[in-house]
This record gives structure tokens, C-alpha cells and sequence, in this order.
């Protein structure tokens, strides 16, 4: 519920994204070693730069210019396979120069065959897969998305994210064996991802749904911090603030009254669950078959466990709903970014329409 997307390989090394956005125009006008400079622009291009022209007028994405270097090498360059498959929403395809219509799972499985020992299209793979699922790949290996994560880490043992992915997988009672013999909690995971990447959100938010909010229990990380929930997620949401599912997270384990320093003002946990719908509800898979009941989830479960539940349907949106609405009055009404409204004590929400 947790997994965490891969950075894009390899990295542009400009100095600013539009300097790696400019240049990479100005090779691909040039015509210079098209296939790398594709991929080159797609590396440069992201949330602050969406698309770029090019000098005839097309205008490309991040997807177009992957798909443009993965064509120019005929589908034979393992990296821009794998950083196509990375910018493919859950279920979306791509339509190759030769005519077949491959998605990101195919992808990834095309670029293990070319180069078995990278460590990417592996953690990719793993993303890709719902619980419980297994694929195959070329060499007859079948695998779930646990394995994949392992086998991402054997190829690269210091990618923070496979260590993260693999935690989100994990029960908090077991122990997982890793390549070497070494053998993990799902706690012990999420530090060494900390300790790796101490920038990674999605390891700190992970670690603290580890720990009792109530008895304010704490942690000791690799750099001597000690930190308890509230404090670790909300070192997350200060790391990602654009992550509605960090707001979400660090709104569950405040009281009715009590508030935190985000952003340069104190918010309440209505204010951050208000704050999560200015935020893209960040997805993985297709939403869940049929329709999950928050409400009763939360009853039974609690808010943590209905979250992850949530989190699993790819339904983080409506949950936020729920959890806004319990927090209101019951005849206060909310109008959020998206122009829904949220109606205190109504487990439900009113479209703009």
C-alpha cells in the first residue's frame, strides 16, 4: 500500500530542469544520437515542465520522448524501456513503431530479458503487481512482487527504494531473507531505506503507521534521531507536501483539536484533510472491482487499517471524504478544490454536478 515509484535511469546531470529541458530540445533539433537525446528529454521533463516544442512545432511529454528513444532503438535499449514503463499510468498502454500494443508490465519484462542484472525494471515490475499476483518472465523465472523487490535489491543493494517497496509487502512480524542471507523486519527494512534515501517520504510515513500514536512510542534512526509517529509523518509531508496520501496520514493521528506546524501555520486534522484534495490522489493500479465501504471499515478497523485498505483499492480519494466528514459538524458543509463537498456526518460525497 505503500510502494514507491523508481527514479528515472539514468540521470540528466544539467543544472536546473529547464537547463536539461533546453538542451536536450536543442540536441534532438541538431539530430544528435536521437535514441539518447529522447531519452535525455524525457529525463529533464516532469512536473515543473510537462512538455517541450521542438523545432518543427510537435510538442512532446515525458511518455512521448520515451516512446520516441525506445522506437529509435527498436525496442532493444533496456533503461529507456524501463523509464517508458515509469511514466505509464496503472493500465495504460503504449503503441510501438512496429504496431504492437505492449503496457508497462510487458515493459519491464522486455528490459530484465535484455539485461538481467538491472536492478529497476525489477522494483518497477513489483509496483505493477496487485498483492498476491505473480508473473513470468522470459527466462521461465515466476515471480511475485515480494521476489521481485529481493531480486531488485540483489542487482542493487543500495537502492532505497527496493528496500521501501519490499517493507510495504511485508507483515510487521516477519522477517524477510534477502540476497546474502541477511535477514529483515518490515522495521528494519524501512530504516535501512531512511538510511539510504533520507528523503524518502513514502519510508518515513511506513515506519511511523509502525508505532502506537497513543502511547507516544518512538524510534531511534541510523543518524541518532528519535522520532514518533507524529514526528515522522510529519517529516514526511514536510518532505512531500504534494502527497495527498502524507497529509492523509499525518491528519489520522492528530486529535479533534490539536494541530501542527505545516506549511507556516498550525493546521488541525480537518485542515490537512481539506489541504490532501489540492493534491493529485497519487494512484498505482486500477481501482478495486467493487466499491469499498470506508465507513463500515473504520468502525471495525480503525482509521490507520481503513486507510491502508484504501490505499490497496486505489480509493484514497473517497476515503479522505469519510475521514473529513467525521470531523464536521453535522450540518457543516465543505466545498474542496475539486468542487465536491463534503457534509459533516454523511459518509458520502456531492459531486460539483
Amino acid at each position: 500500500t505503500n510502494k514507491q515509484t523508481n527514479k528515472p535511469s539514468p540521470t540528466a546531470t544539467a543544472s536546473t530542469p529547464m537547463d536539461q529541458v533546453q538542451l536536450a530540445v536543442m540536441a534532438v533539433d541538431e539530430g544528435e544520437a536521437l535514441g539518447h537525446v529522447y531519452n535525455c528529454l524525457g529525463l529533464a521533463l516532469g512536473d515543473r515542465f510537462p512538455s517541450a516544442m521542438l523545432a518543427d512545432g510537435t510538442v512532446v511529454n515525458r511518455k512521448e520522448a520515451y516512446l520516441r528513444s525506445a522506437n529509435y532503438f527498436a525496442v532493444n535499449e533496456p533503461a529507456v524501456l524501463y523509464n517508458l514503463a515509469s511514466s505509464l499510468s496503472p493500465g495504460e498502454t503504449v503503441t510501438l513503431a512496429d504496431g504492437r500494443v505492449v503496457d508497462g508490465k510487458w515493459l519491464c519484462i522486455e528490459a530484465i530479458h535484455l539485461q538481467r542484472d538491472l536492478g529497476q525494471p525489477y522494483c518497477q515490475l513489483g509496483n505493477l503487481l496487485r498483492r498476491g499476483e505473480s508473473i513470468q518472465l522470459k527466462d521461465g523465472r515466476v515471480m511475485s512482487d515480494r521476489d521481485l523487490f529481493c531480486e531488485s535489491i540483489r542487482c542493487d543493494p543500495v537502492d532505497a527504494i527496493s528496500y521501501n517497496n519490499l517493507a510495504s509487502v511485508t507483515d510487521p512480524r516477519e522477517k524477510v531473507t534477502l540476497p546474502g542471507h541477511r535477514r529483515m523486519t518490515k522495521k528494519q527494512l524501512l530504516l535501512e531505506a531512511i538510511r539510504l534515501d533520507p528523503y524518502s517520504s513514502s519510508a518515513y510515513r511506513q515506519l511511523a503507521f509502525m508505532l502506537s500514536a497513543e502511547e507516544d512510542e518512538t524510534v531511534r534512526l541510523h543518524d541518532s534521531r528519535v522520532m514518533s509517529a507524529r514526528q515522522l509523518l510529519l517529516h514526511a509531508a514536510s518532505l512531500a507536501p504534494g502527497m495527498s496520501r502524507n497529509l492523509v496520514a499525518l491528519a489520522l493521528v492528530l486529535g479533534p483539536e490539536e494541530t501542527v506546524e505545516f506549511r507556516g501555520s498550525p493546521h488541525r486534522a480537518r485542515d490537512l484533510l481539506v489541504a490532501a484534495f489540492f493534491e493529485e490522489f497519487d494512484t498505482f493500479w486500477p481501482l478495486a472491482a467493487a466499491p469499498i465501504d470506508h465507513a463500515a471499515n473504520i468502525a471495525h478497523l480503525g482509521e490507520r487499517a481503513a486507510l491502508c485498505i484504501a490505499t490497496e483499492g486505489n480509493d484514497l480519494r473517497a476515503f479522505t471524504l469519510c475521514a473529513l466528514s467525521r470531523r464536521l459538524g453535522p450540518n457543516e458543509r465543505i466545498v474542496l478544490a475539486d468542487g465536491s463537498v463534503a457534509v459533516g456526518g454523511v459518509q458520502r460525497v456531492e459531486d460539483k454536478s
